[in-house]
């Protein structure tokens, strides 16, 4: 069957009277919505629950009797997730209660859906932040060829013979961390280092129509997923669910696809089916009206996941569908080359009577409007959908993107060079784009991240004790808190034998924990790498508070490494959006940067836009004569240069592992370069003023950061205005600066290895609803909002030096936000990402070498698709907020004392350099019109 478009009818079911006509199938899945729940739910005997689930328990043993089923014995699947479910709404009420009621919930929601997926589908690879292919319909489109999903749970196929079972995933040797395990579940991601890793030897690429693959690309895919279970924001869900439809058409599976809506803060889901009529080429998609949420007491088909029986239903049904899921992978063994159907919005047919010329042409429109250029065109025709859907919702415009990110639009975040930022002359992600080659000799007046740190008096550093430089100790007792605060710790009482309780759903996930912490256990540190840069000073225990935290939270802490995720995807070639991962680090955040007693942290924002610290070297050669300047610059330069060498020759002595080694040679060679290409810079004294002045005003002056932990104190002395660090509002997007020419080879290895925080990471592990508060912001209006860590999420796809240049200038700049409160020799950290791995990067301002150290090399990182490596990540959270109250002590000691200077505080951020500037600017031009106008009233 060939078309030239796809109708699209929607179809409200707000009761299964509503039914009657639907198909059959249709009628026995909405069947599964009235099913009760099971009798035990109410009275118990329950399965496993945590501190935190049991207050729920009253509301219910509170619902309608009618609520339950009649049967007190019949196992039932919802046992094995009860408490994860329970902790689920307590997390969201517990985030409401923080934030009110914009704060978005996907990261919670999003954690019991993978969990349940991975519970109906072993071997699903489960994608977050998906790009699909939107389908091409009646209905005139202006947005685009591709759409976001919030979560994919996906059957695998990468090749197939008739009549023989398909291999998938589950077929191919995993490992986790470095350790390969055989008796490893399938849901586990492989480390892989390139694309050839991700086949079995011999094996080819898929070959089926383009027509068989809802991800995005042209040409012959390696691999294909096959969606069983969708879950998009009311924007995207129409068209994914088409897509859905027209693929499992293709590949010749009945089965009608199942989706999620979810609503705008992530609270409410509404249940979604659709399927294609190949006769009419009509997509049908079911959903409940609008805002029947409200009209009802227990709506049908929506759940509020605030709601404790709402949150169970939802558990139920999605594990009632096990059976539908499993159908899917048997139907994907025959392959679909005798069944297409011409369905994709990026195919042109050839039959369509256009000219080759008019194809260019709209193919030229088409990428405009993929592009974000299309805020000129005439919004989309209108739609009749039933109320909360819309077939083809018109393009938001880039102000409603912001508003939406984080806490609107649920999984979906503007593309990188969409984000708001402010007005300065370069976005803070154009910036960390930008090749870094610092003090370009063919280039006098460039800006990248390496003059912006040089600027800024910043010493980068490696994780490698120092021996024999002025600043030896103070480097090396930074390095003992950095491993106090980041070592891996295990509680000895864990074992396999005496495990820490969770779900029955995740004691596969669970075994594989426990089994890696006894292959570490038995691992002896060994190498100099590993006794000198992680050894502890002192035998250091986990905490009991913490070891307690951990224990009653481990079901949530092993669902942010259920599921395939950025690792497993490279097996299938598989491009994932931008907001790949950034859910699951969410939910670490709030889950774990907690003391007993918070359910979700109170101290995370996400996405705010910080300050950034002025280029200091721009103020000293206004203050300095040329002489001094330049002696002070080249001595800057040269003292980095010894500090490289002494890092490289440290590394070699102890015996370092050769990335590190190869890392810090390559280090010590740009540092001597640097000397070189300072010293040119300075040497025509005429020229440099004014080239340090176009450098400086290329910088930006603020930037969006993922995630701020914070602390808050009460403000007695009316600094809030002075001592603001998180701007209060998103500014507007600045256009990309003009692509940059190729890196040359030296700088392509020195991108890989300095420009990348996980070239020579180092670990411990060697195997590898109550009403609504007001927001949290204007709850602590009265109040002191410290930054204690920031965070910067990148998918994989992306440069690691991206993620690292845009962590760089949060984490000095929280430097010298603190500097300016007059608090130094205090360590900060930042998270940088890539898809699921992250670094943790350290930073303080040295208040006897007046500069700022960052060790950004050879630092932890951690795979949270790993359960021991999201483990250790979560136990490093749980000692960053008992560091929080030792940060307010200093600061609340700071301002008794009387010692904060007001205009540091106004003065360290890069706009009020720049507003100086302007200033002096409009003075200087005011000075010449005076001159010009006593010149010619003398003449006169």
């Amino acid at each position: 069957m060939t078309t030239r478009s796809l109708s699209v009818e929607i179809h409200s079911v707000d009761s299964i009277e509503d039914c009657s006509s639907l198909p059959l199938e249709i009628s026995r899945i909405y069947r599964t919505l009235t099913a009760p729940l099971p009798s035990w739910c109410a009275k118990g005997p329950y399965p496993f629950l945590s501190a935190g689930s049991l207050p729920l328990l009253s509301e219910l043993s509170q619902l309608p009797i009618t609520v339950y089923s009649d049967s007190d014995h019949t196992p039932h699947p919802l046992g094995d997730v009860l408490n994860l479910a329970l902790s689920t709404v307590s997390d969201i009420r517990s985030l409401i209660g923080h934030y009110g009621s914009s704060r978005s919930a996907v990261p919670f929601v999003s954690s019991l859906m993978r969990v349940l997926a991975h519970v109906c589908a072993k071997d699903a690879i489960i994608l977050t932040g998906a790009a699909f292919l939107r389908p091409r319909t009646t209905t005139p489109q202006r947005r685009g060829f591709d759409g976001i999903a919030t979560m994919l749970a996906c059957h695998p196929v990468h090749s197939f013979e008739k009549g023989s079972k398909s291999l998938t995933s589950g077929s191919l040797p995993d490992t986790i961390g470095d350790s390969p395990d055989a008796s490893l579940p399938a849901v586990y991601p492989m480390q892989m280092d390139s694309e050839s890793d991700c086949f079995p030897s011999g094996a080819s690429s898929l070959d089926v129509p383009l027509d068989a693959h809802v991800p995005p690309g042209r040409g012959r895919h390696p691999g294909a997923v096959l969606p069983f279970f969708c879950v998009a924001d009311i924007d995207n869900i129409v068209d994914l669910m088409s897509t859905v439809a027209c693929q499992r058409h293709v590949w010749g599976i009945a089965q009608p696809v199942i989706g999620f809506a979810l609503s705008e803060s992530g609270v409410v889901a509404k249940f979604v089916l659709s399927w294609l009529d190949p006769a009419t080429g009509t997509v049908h998609i079911t959903c409940p009206a609008g805002d029947t949420a409200l009209k009802q007491p227990a709506p049908f088909g929506i759940f509020d996941f605030t709601n404790v029986a709402a949150a169970l239903s939802f558990a139920q049904l999605v594990l009632s569908l096990s059976d539908d899921f499993a159908t899917i992978s048997e139907h994907a063994i025959a392959g679909c080359e005798n069944n297409r159907l011409d369905w994709r919005s990026d195919k042109v047919p050839s039959e369509d009577g256009e000219s080759w010329k008019d194809r260019v042409t709209r193919w030229v429109y088409d990428v405009e409007i993929s592009c974000g250029k299309s805020s000129s065109l005439p919004p989309t025709p209108p739609a009749s959908p039933p109320e909360g859907v819309s077939p083809h919702p018109s393009e938001p415009s880039e102000k409603s993107m912001a508003s939406s990110v984080r806490k609107g639009t649920p999984g979906s975040h503007p593309p990188e060079g969409d984000r708001p930022t402010a007005k300065s002359h370069n976005s803070s992600s154009t910036f960390a784009g930008v090749s870094a080659k610092g003090f370009d000799p063919s280039d006098t007046e460039r800006a990248d991240i390496l003059t912006w740190i040089f600027d800024r008096r910043v010493q980068l550093c490696g994780l490698i004790p120092m021996a024999g430089t002025v600043d030896s100790e103070e480097i090396n007792e930074k390095i003992a808190a950095y491993n106090d605060i980041s070592q891996f710790l295990w509680p000895p009482s864990w074992t396999t034998n005496s495990p820490p309780p969770v779900d029955a759903a995740l004691s596969d996930v669970r075994s594989v924990l426990l089994n890696q912490a006894v292959d570490i256990q038995k691992v002896a540190y060994s190498s100099g790498e590993q006794r000198a840069a992680h050894s502890p000073s002192k035998r250091a225990v986990l905490k009991p508070a913490h070891e307690r935290f951990l224990e009653e939270h481990m079901s949530t802490l092993l669902s942010a490494s259920v599921g395939a995720f950025t690792l497993h995807t490279k097996r299938f070639g598989i491009k994932v959006n931008e907001a790949e991962s950034r859910h699951d680090w969410d939910a670490l955040l709030y889950r774990f940067y907690t003391v007993n007693g918070e359910d979700a942290s109170p101290y995370v924002l996400l996405e705010k836009t910080i300050h950034f610290a002025r280029n200091q070297a721009a103020d000293r050669m206004d203050t300095m004569d040329a002489a001094s300047f330049i002696e002070d610059q080249e001595k800057q330069a040269k003292e980095y240069r010894d500090s490289c060498f002494t890092a490289q020759l440290q590394a070699t002595a102890l015996s370092l592992s050769y990335p590190v080694i190869t890392q810090a040679i390559t280090a010590s060679t740009h540092a001597n370069a640097l000397v070189g290409n300072v010293a040119k810079f300075l040497g025509h004294q005429d020229r440099s003023k004014r080239r340090m002045q176009k450098r400086s005003g290329k910088e930006p002056r603020d930037g969006i950061c993922d995630a701020v932990l914070f602390a808050a104190i009460p403000d007695e002395w009316e600094l809030i205005e002075d001592a603001e660090f998180i701007r209060n509002a998103h500014a507007e997007a600045l256009p990309a600066i003009p692509s940059l020419a190729r890196r040359e080879t030296q700088l392509q290895q020195f991108t890989h290895q300095l420009q990348n925080p996980f070239y020579a990471c180092t670990t411990d592990i060697s195997p590898d609803f109550p009403a609504p508060n007001p927001d949290t912001i204007r709850s602590f209006k009265n109040c002191l909002l410290l930054p204690h860590a920031v965070a910067e999420y990148k998918k994989s796809s992306h440069t690691e030096g991206k993620a690292l240049n845009q962590g760089r200038m949060y984490l000095v700049s929280l430097v010298a936000f603190y500097s300016a409160f007059g608090i130094e020799d205090y360590p900060f950290y930042c998270l940088v990402t890539s898809g699921k791995l992250g670094a943790i990067l350290m930073a303080w301002k040295s208040s006897k070498r007046e500069r700022t150290y960052l060790i950004e090399r050879n630092v932890r990182k951690f795979d949270v698709s790993s359960p021991i490596q999201a483990y250790h990540f979560a136990t490093f959270l749980l000692r960053l907020r008992d560091d929080q109250e030792q940060l307010k002590r200093r600061v609340e000691a700071r301002l008794k004392d009387g010692g904060v200077d007001r205009n540091r505080l106004r003065e360290w951020r890069k706009s009020a350099q720049v507003a100086e500037t302007e200033a002096m600017a409009e003075i200087d031009r005011g000075s010449d019109t005076e001159a010009v106008e006593r010149a010619e009233g003398s003449a006169t």
